[in-house]
C-alpha cells in the first residue's frame, strides 16, 4: 500500500478523532457521570480506536529510535503521520541489532495494549474504565493480528524482519510467544472474570448472571438455569459463553426442543446465517409451540436480513406476526425491511406498533432513535 494510502487513511482518523473530542465536550457532563450509556460507550470506543492508539502509534516510533541508538545507529528520519509512522536508521547493524531495531517499536505497542488489563477490575470510575478496555482490544488486535498480516500482505513492515527465520533464535522465540500470547488473551477474554467485567455495565444483569452461576453449579442436571443462563448470554453478546452451555445441555438433554433452539440462536449470533436459516426452516417442519414458532420467525427474519433477502425476511416476519399480531421485535424487523425494500410508510406504521408494544424504556428510547434517524420525525 503506497505512502499516500496510508496518509488518506490518517487523514480520515484524524477528523474523526476530532469530531469525537468535540462530541465528547458537548456531552461532558453526561460522559463522565455514573450512569454509561449506549452512546457513552461509543464515544469511549471512538476515543480508544482513534485518540489512544494514534499516541500509541507515536510510541511504537520511539521505541525504534531508542533502540536504533542503543545499538549505536543514528535516526536520519522520524515520521508520525498520526495512525502510521516510519523511522529511517542508519548504522552498521549486525542482523540481531537489525531484528531489535524492528522488534522494539512493537514491543511498546504490545505492552501498552497489555498494560491496562490488571487495572481494569480496580478501576471504579466506569467510563474510564470503558475507554481503557476500548483500547486494549484495539490495541491487541492492532499490535498482534492486524499489523502482521498487514506486513505480509503488502510485504512492508516491521514484521518481514521480525519473523525472518534466518535471524535465531529471535524470530523462533517470538513466534512461539506470540502464538502462547494471543491464545492467552483469547482464553482471559472467555474468563468468567472478564464476562463479569462487561455484564458488570447492567449491575442487575449481573446479579442475574452470578445467580444463575450458582444455580447450575448447586444444580448441574437441571436444564432450566442453564437455558436461562444461554440465553442471558445470548443476549448479552457473550457467543463463547453460551456456546458452552449449549454444549453442557445437549449432552445433558439432546432431545429438547429448546435446547435445538439454542443451537440455532448460537449459529445466528456467530453470523453463519445460511446454516441459521436452513436449521431455522427444518425446525418449524415440527409440531412446536407458539412461543418457539414465533422465536423461531424471529431468527429468520433477522437471518434473512442481513443477507439482503429483504422480501423473504418480510415474509417470514408476516408469519411470526400471525401467531403474534404485537410481538415488538418481529415487527421491528419487518419495519427494517420494509424500510431496505424501500416502503417506507410501511417501515414507519410497523414502529409505530413496535413502539406502542414495547415495555423496556431503553428499547423504546433506541426504536425512537432510529425513526428519527431514518423518517426525520419523533
Amino acid at each position: 500500500m503506497p505512502n499516500f494510502q496510508f496518509d488518506t487513511i490518517a487523514i480520515f482518523a484524524l477528523l474523526i478523532s476530532i469530531q469525537t473530542l468535540v462530541q465528547v465536550s458537548r456531552n461532558w457532563a453526561d460522559f463522565w457521570d455514573d450512569r454509561v450509556t449506549a452512546n457513552d460507550r461509543s464515544l469511549a470506543q471512538r476515543l480508544g480506536l482513534f485518540v489512544i492508539l494514534p499516541l500509541t502509534v507515536l510510541l511504537h516510533e520511539v521505541g525504534h529510535a531508542l533502540a536504533t541508538w542503543q545499538v549505536g545507529g543514528t535516526v536520519v528520519d522520524f515520521q508520525w503521520r498520526f495512525y502510521w509512522g516510519f523511522i529511517i536508521p542508519v548504522g552498521d547493524f549486525s542482523l540481531a541489532e537489525d531484528w531489535w531495531i524492528s522488534f522494539s517499536g512493537n514491543l511498546v505497542s504490545i505492552v501498552l495494549a497489555l498494560l491496562p488489563i490488571p487495572f481494569l477490575l480496580r478501576i471504579r470510575k466506569r467510563i474510564i474504565g470503558e475507554i481503557l478496555y476500548s483500547f486494549v482490544l484495539i490495541g491487541i488486535i492492532q499490535s498482534l493480528v492486524a499489523y502482521p498480516i498487514l506486513s505480509f500482505v503488502s510485504q512492508r513492515g516491521d514484521w518481514l524482519r521480525i519473523y525472518d527465520f534466518t535471524i535465531q533464535p529471535y524470530a523462533t522465540i517470538t513466534l512461539i510467544v506470540h502464538i502462547a500470547l494471543l491464545g492467552g488473551l483469547w482464553q482471559l477474554y472467555r474468563s468468567p472474570m472478564a464476562i463479569r467485567w462487561r455484564l458488570g455495565r447492567n449491575p442487575a444483569m449481573l446479579d442475574t448472571w452470578e445467580s444463575l452461576m450458582h444455580q447450575t453449579m448447586d444444580q448441574p442436571m437441571e436444564i432450566e438455569p442453564q437455558l436461562a443462563l444461554a440465553d442471558l448470554l445470548i443476549a448479552q453478546n457473550e457467543p463463547s459463553a453460551a456456546k458452552q452451555v449449549a454444549a453442557k445441555l445437549t449432552r445433558t438433554a439432546p432431545q429438547d426442543e429448546r435446547v435445538q433452539l439454542l443451537q440455532i440462536e448460537i449459529a445466528c449470533q456467530n453470523q453463519d446465517e445460511r446454516r441459521t436459516i436452513t436449521a431455522a426452516k427444518k425446525f418449524l417442519r415440527r409440531d412446536l409451540t407458539p412461543a418457539l414458532q414465533i422465536r423461531l420467525y424471529q431468527i429468520l427474519s433477522f437471518s434473512q436480513y442481513k443477507i439482503s433477502r429483504f422480501s423473504e425476511a418480510v415474509e417470514s416476519a408476516n408469519q411470526g406476526l400471525t401467531i403474534a399480531p404485537n410481538d415488538n421485535q418481529l415487527l421491528c424487523y419487518r419495519a427494517i425491511n420494509h424500510w431496505a425494500l424501500g416502503q417506507t410508510e410501511a417501515a414507519q406504521t410497523d414502529l409505530d406498533l413496535a413502539l406502542t408494544n414495547t415495555p423496556d424504556p431503553a428499547q423504546r428510547q433506541s426504536l425512537q432513535t432510529w425513526c428519527q434517524d431514518r423518517f426525520n420525525r419523533k
